[in-house]
C-alpha cells in the first residue's frame, strides 16, 4: 500500500529582523496549502495546512553593508491542519510543532533592495484518524516538506 501526498506551491512571505550584526529572526508565512492525498494511486482525501516558521538566523559575513550574504536559520514550526476531507469517510489531523532549518542568501542590489533565495526544512508530524464504515483507524503522518522560495527584499 501506497499513500502519497502531491506538491502545492503558493504565496508566501517573510518578515525579518537583524538585531546584531551576525544574527536575526525571521517570519515564514504563506497562504494555506491544499494536497489531494492518494491511496495506491487513487484520490482519497485532502488537507488544509497553515505552516508559520520562526528561525533564528545567523550571518556568518556579518557585515550588514556586505554584497552577498548568505545564512543559516533553525527554529520552530507550527503547522495548522484545516478542512480534512475522506472519500466515504471522516479523517482529522491533530496541528503539529516541529523543528525548521534554513539556508539562504541576500544578494544586495542597494542599500534598502535586495535579491534573496531560500530554503527551509520543516518537520511536520501528525496524529490522523480516520472513520470508515464505522471503523476508526489511527497512523502518524510525516509530511517534512522542503520549502523553496525566491524574492525581492526591502531593507528599512
Amino acid at each position: 500500500m501506497t499513500i502519497d501526498a502531491d506538491d502545492d506551491s503558493g504565496f508566501a512571505f517573510t518578515l525579518g529582523y537583524r538585531f546584531q550584526d551576525k544574527l536575526g529572526v525571521e517570519l515564514l508565512a504563506a497562504q494555506r496549502f491544499e494536497h489531494q492525498i492518494r491511496l495506491n494511486g487513487s484520490d482519497m482525501a485532502s488537507i488544509h495546512h497553515l505552516p508559520p516558521t520562526l528561525t533564528l538566523q545567523y550571518y556568518p559575513l556579518g557585515g550588514t553593508d556586505a554584497r552577498v550574504q548568505p545564512y543559516l536559520g533553525a527554529g520552530i514550526n507550527y503547522t495548522h491542519f484545516s478542512d480534512e476531507k475522506l472519500d466515504g469517510g471522516e479523517f482529522e489531523l491533530d496541528d503539529s510543532w516541529g523543528g525548521a532549518a534554513q539556508v539562504g542568501v541576500d544578494l544586495l542590489i542597494d542599500d534598502h533592495w535586495a535579491l534573496n533565495a531560500a530554503a527551509w526544512y520543516l518537520d511536520i508530524d501528525s496524529d490522523a484518524t480516520a472513520t470508515l464504515g464505522g471503523n476508526d483507524y489511527h497512523a502518524d503522518v510525516e509530511i517534512d516538506p522542503i520549502v523553496v522560495m525566491g524574492g525581492l527584499s526591502y531593507r528599512f
